[in-house]
C-alpha cells in the first residue's frame, strides 16, 4: 500500500512538472485519497476496538467475518474505482462496504464511549468514514446527488 502511495505521489509531481501524459492531477489525487481510505479503514479496524476495550475495561464484540468482508469490499471498491469499472458496479460495492462498516460499528458501540473524548472522536470519525463510503457509492449509482457531501464525510 505504501508503495502505491509513493507511486501516486510521483505521478502527481510529474503532472505538476508538465511531463507529457501526466496532465490530470485531479485523478491522481483522487486515487491517492482512495488508497488513504484503505489505510484508515485497516488501522481503524484495529485501533478503535482495542482502545475501546482498554479504556472501558470491557470486551468489544468483534465479528471477524463482517470485519473481513468490510475491508475486502472497500478494497474492491477502491480497485474498481481506480480501474475505471462501470460506476454502477463500483457504486454498488461501495454501498455494500459502507453498510458493512456501519454494521461493524454497531457491535463496537458502548454507552461508555461518550465519557472519554478520545473514544468518541475515534468512533465519530469512523462513522463519518462509513457513511461517506455508502453515500459516495450512492452518488456513483445515481441514488444521491450531492457528491461534495459524500467527499466531505470521507475526508
Amino acid at each position: 500500500m505504501l508503495l502505491a502511495l509513493i507511486l501516486l505521489d510521483l505521478l502527481f509531481y510529474l503532472s505538476q512538472a508538465g511531463v507529457q501524459g501526466f496532465s490530470s492531477f485531479f485523478f491522481i489525487l483522487k486515487d491517492a485519497f482512495l488508497w488513504l481510505l484503505l489505510f484508515l479503514s485497516f488501522f481503524g479496524n484495529r485501533v478503535i476496538p482495542f482502545f475501546t476495550s482498554k479504556a472501558l475495561h470491557t470486551n468489544v464484540n468483534r465479528l471477524s467475518k463482517i470485519e473481513f468482508l468490510s475491508f475486502i469490499t472497500l478494497f474492491l471498491w477502491v480497485l474498481t474505482s481506480l480501474l475505471g469499472v462501470d460506476r454502477h458496479i463500483s457504486g454498488a460495492i461501495a454501498v455494500i462496504s459502507g453498510s458493512l462498516h456501519l454494521i461493524k460499528m454497531f457491535f463496537w458501540f458502548s454507552k461508555g464511549i461518550f465519557k472519554n473524548p478520545m473514544l468518541w472522536i475515534l468512533h465519530l470519525g469512523y462513522l463519518f468514514l462509513s457513511c461517506g463510503i455508502a453515500l459516495y457509492g450512492m452518488v456513483q449509482i445515481g441514488a444521491f446527488g450531492y457528491q461534495n457531501l459524500a467527499i466531505h464525510l470521507l475526508s
